[in-house]
């Protein structure tokens, strides 16, 4: 998976969050998607 798009702005799509998703993700060997909303993927 590439992209996860989300609505969820105060977890999912949270800058700060989205850093502890990629350290705990390439711990367990795998790369973190892009994490953004519709309109970010679109270049709303």
């Amino acid at each position: 998976m590439d992209y996860l798009l989300t609505w969820n702005c105060k977890h999912i799509a949270n800058a700060q969050i989205q850093r502890k998703l990629e350290e705990i993700s390439l711990d367990f060997g795998y790369q973190l998607p892009v994490i953004c909303t519709p309109y970010e993927l679109l270049g709303d």
